[in-house]
């Protein structure tokens, strides 16, 4: 997990210093239509099938093909539902209402939509037989030739349209490298029916998993579309500058989840009640130590990494960090109601977030603005996590975390010293370094229970097509 979590936080990092050097050589407002059209993109590119690589987890650990095959199976499966995807983009730049200026990203984005979606499910094929290295450098060729493409964009001739296709250029860079990687199996003997029906399987397992993700993202970015319609890009800007960084905490969860899931789809029983409950209270620590740092350190990065043009940013990531909580625990619990076949329940959860958020944001961005966007981003992960809960309880797979009485005392103290870090005042952020100091220390961790708990990254099987 270690090698993972490692290379996702260098992945995404290099990806949020494209956004940093942006925020540097560009005007707030010509950020704010970049990062709307990056959110856009994000919403509709789950349309093309977000959900597959959890579909390709569950079946490649069931029955294998070589590597070859299951990369064409993936790649054919993935455009298909891709193009459904290719006319919802062209649709909304062009006859949505947005400014005629958004429809020079039709292209760059429809061709990102495509390769950047075919790149990911040659990368899962590595995390589904559990050679994480191998898809972190999928990842990590994309990610570092996008920087290098940003960075010549911004120094040569700043311009909206050129920083799209620079993320274009680092994800065919990646989606090159692993083809020619996994082909180079193909020496190995499965038919080409084979391809047909692991094809076929994928389409028919991962409608639930597609929908679920489309209607997760619509709901994780449908604030910054809500801004740009309601508002205007310099708020975008302002909004979405922080989400940046609120971003990078996904890493350890979603690591966690990657190195889990496998395991998850091969056992009979989702895990051990006793490990889950202990990996649970370390992961819910993790995101509370998160938070901490976080919230210490907003008032210095953002003026560091965007400039004191975006110092409303401070609060915004503040108020942000507090849904890295809820977040982690989602991502766990996401990873049990996959592996126990309840794909129905993640997309009845995400289209209920979906239609709270949505709904409570058309309200109060026109009153609150940007603020509304945070706490909505809060509660409706709160909300995520009750649904899930109490679905995995009817299952009767619900896992509580050890020591939960002292994880709600410290979350409840991190909160309060939260609060008065976020006051202007000399005496509030003594109280609040104090109050901080207080709640990591009484996190139920010690080193010796890190070893207990076997969080270190194990070695399975190697893989061996059938």
């Amino acid at each position: 997990m270690l090698t993972l979590t490692f290379a996702e936080l260098t992945r995404k990092g290099l990806l949020a210093i494209s956004v940093f050097v942006c925020a540097r050589f560009l005007a707030p407002a010509q950020l704010g239509e970049y990062l709307f059209l990056i959110s856009l993109y994000q919403v509709i590119s789950v349309l093309g099938g977000a959900g597959l690589p959890n579909a390709q987890i569950r079946c490649l650990n069931q029955s294998r093909l070589s590597l070859a095959h299951e990369a064409l199976s993936a790649l054919a499966a993935r455009t298909l539902l891709v193009l459904p995807a290719l006319v919802v983009l062209a649709v909304t730049l062009l006859w949505a209402g947005y400014p005629a200026a958004y429809a020079k990203a039709l292209i760059p984005l429809g061709t990102l939509l495509l390769i950047r979606a075919n790149a990911e499910s040659l990368a899962t094929i590595y995390i589904a037989i559990e050679k994480q290295w191998d898809a972190a450098q999928v990842g990590l060729i994309q990610s570092f030739l996008t920087l290098c493409g940003t960075l010549y964009v911004v120094l040569h001739r700043p311009d909206v349209t050129a920083l799209l296709w620079a993320i274009v250029f680092g994800a065919a860079c990646s989606l090159i490298y692993a083809l020619v990687r996994l082909l180079a199996e193909f020496r190995q003997s499965n038919s080409f029916a084979g391809i047909y029906r692991r094809t076929a399987e994928l389409l028919r397992t991962s409608g639930w998993l597609n929908i679920g993700a489309f209607a997760a993202s619509s709901y994780n970015r449908g604030d910054v579309l809500l801004l740009q319609r309601m508002k205007d890009a310099v708020t975008v800007a302002i909004y979405s500058a922080p989400y940046r960084i609120f971003d990078l905490t996904q890493i350890f969860p979603g690591a966690l989840a990657a190195v889990i899931l496998p395991r998850l789809c091969r056992s009979d029983s989702t895990s051990d009640n006793q490990q889950n409950a202990a990996i649970l209270r370390v992961t819910l620590i993790g995101a509370m130590i998160l938070i901490a740092v976080v919230v210490l350190a907003a008032p210095l990065a953002i003026p560091l990494l965007f400039g004191t043009r975006y110092a409303p940013s401070i609060q915004v990531l503040i108020i942000l960090s507090w849904a890295i909580l809820p977040m982690f625990w989602n991502f766990f619990l996401n990873a049990q109601i996959v592996a126990v076949r309840l794909d129905h329940g993640i997309f009845l959860a995400a289209l209920l977030a979906l239609i709270v958020n949505v709904s409570c944001n058309f309200l109060l961005i026109p009153r609150f603005g940007l603020w509304a966007c945070a706490f909505l981003t809060i509660a409706t992960e709160w909300m995520l996590f009750a649904f899930n809960a109490v679905m995995l309880h009817r299952h009767k797979s619900m896992i509580w975390p050890e020591h939960s009485v002292r994880l709600i005392l410290s979350a409840a103290i991190l909160a309060v010293a939260s609060v008065l870090w976020a006051l202007h005042s000399g005496a509030a952020h003594a109280m609040a370094l104090v109050g901080m100091g207080i709640g990591l220390v009484f996190l139920p961790l010690s080193p010796e229970e890190l070893k207990r708990f076997g969080l270190r990254q194990t070695r399975i099987s190697e893989y061996a097509p059938e």
